[in-house]
């Protein structure tokens, strides 16, 4: 559904851009196969391998627009960053970890190392000690403020901070803990304050970013906790991260209490996770957008992090985000070969559930989707973890094979559907699995061992 609605809109822009003069400074296009763009003042490379540029007017590229070599071609649009605006002080823990069970990574030894991550965001903020700098690359600045190294990618907001200190924050004794620790981080430094105040970025830089991250530097993940109401403009970035088995996480947008229904990109397109918001309490914020392209959830109230001025609590989608990119570096850094589609799946069957429907798969739980792996690469054999909290197992059977998992109430067993009652396999506490071959009620011969992880 997404496609069929992003191609509908696509297709009524270039109708409209084609047919219609706008009074629009600047334009950004892409060429088809690549054309060799000819020198003008009025036109800027944003990224000459991908054929995307800009131009200062309409009229200084209609004639490529004749000529049929324009793929598509919109005035320049810009995205906004997904922080909601609170007043309220800072928790004295950062009980958001607790929520998505982090701890359970780190008790076994999971900290994300390898894991290389972009973050095209504010910049990160050169005097924060809560980071291990041999690990954070500051790649590229593409506003107007680096006068000098001091101030490259120097985050003056402090919105890509606070991304940052989410993600990858040092386990130090001191500050915030991080989710990854030891992940790579890329800094892009793309959102500013305009003479209005407003945090933003121009929609080509951000894509220059993101081509830059993949091409050049190889990013397994792309984080951006930004977005726009544009279907268009990045559409081709996803595709080509998919293409390169690149994760895009994307945040869904703020204004849930507003316009909920309102899709923001590139969080709305199939191939990139759209992240929204849950509460401690587990339900959706409201501040969370309301609408069906959201995919899954996070925590994005009273998360506190690094900020410029020290620590400080956040809100938002754009905070809720971070959360999923880190928890996708810890499964990427456990099993390197996971593609990027093996991470999205992985990460969407391990959701808690939720009963409100615009809460996509679920909300994000690191333990079971650390168990669900394990459980992956351990064919026919039921993996159980335990927390404080919490207890997750798994068993995928064989090809050819299928599983129920069914409790136990009151020494009765929980109807299964139309599995055999013969079936029985193994044992777990109160819980039973059945494995059978597909389409039959053939039980499976071979034996469940049960392995605690």
């Amino acid at each position: 559904m997404k496609k069929t609605v992003f191609f509908t809109i696509l297709t009524a822009c270039v109708i409209l851009l084609l047919s219609f003069s706008c009074s629009a400074e600047e334009y950004i296009f892409t060429v088809k196969d690549n054309f060799p763009m000819p020198y003008s003042n009025s036109i800027t490379t944003v990224n000459a391998a991908h054929g995307v540029y800009t131009a200062s007017s309409l009229e200084d590229i209609q004639h490529l627009i004749d000529a049929g070599l324009v793929d598509y071609c919109e005035p320049m649009s810009y995205s906004e960053l997904f922080e909601y605006e609170t007043n309220d002080t800072y928790y004295a823990q950062q009980t958001n970890l607790t929520q998505v069970l982090a701890q359970f990574a780190w008790n076994k030894d999971v900290f994300g190392e390898t894991v290389k991550i972009a973050v095209i965001d504010s910049g990160l903020y050169n005097a924060a000690a809560d980071f291990n700098f041999d690990n954070i690359y500051k790649v590229n600045d593409y506003t107007s403020t680096a006068s000098s190294k001091v101030t490259f990618c120097n985050d003056e907001i402090g919105h890509g901070t606070m991304v940052t200190g989410i993600i990858a924050a040092e386990h130090n004794t001191r500050g915030v803990a991080g989710i990854a620790p030891n992940v790579e981080i890329y800094v892009f430094k793309c959102f500013y304050l305009n003479e209005y105040g407003k945090q933003t970025a121009k929609n080509a830089d951000i894509i220059a970013a993101a081509y830059e991250a993949i091409d050049d530097y190889g990013v397994d993940i792309i984080n951006l906790s930004s977005g726009t109401t544009n279907a268009t403009v990045f559409k081709k970035v996803a595709d080509y991260a998919e293409e390169k088995d690149v994760l895009l996480v994307s945040a869904v947008g703020n204004s849930g209490a507003q316009s909920g229904d309102t899709l923001y990109y590139p969080a709305s397109y199939d191939n990139v996770i759209g992240v929204g918001s849950v509460k401690a309490d587990g339900h959706r914020a409201n501040h969370s957008q309301r609408n069906d392209y959201v995919d899954i959830m996070a925590p994005g109230e009273n998360i506190y992090s690094v900020r410029i001025s020290g620590y400080e609590q956040g809100n938002g989608t754009s905070f809720a985000t971070p959360h999923v990119v880190a928890a996708a570096a810890l499964a990427k850094g456990l099993y390197p070969e996971l593609t990027a589609k093996e991470l999205t799946e992985a990460l969407y069957k391990t959701c808690n559930s939720m009963s409100d429907r615009y809460s996509g798969h679920g909300s994000l739980n690191i333990q079971a989707l650390l168990t669900y792996l394990h459980a992956t690469k351990n064919t026919n054999k039921l993996v159980y973890s335990s927390s404080a909290s919490s207890s997750y197992a798994y068993c995928i059977p064989e090809d050819g094979y299928t599983a129920y998992f069914a409790r136990y109430e009151d020494s009765t067993l929980v109807d299964l559907k139309n599995a055999g009652v013969n079936a029985t396999n193994d044992i777990f506490g109160n819980y039973i699995y059945y494995i059978w071959k597909k389409g039959t009620l053939e039980p499976y011969s071979g034996s469940i061992e049960a392995e605690k992880y």
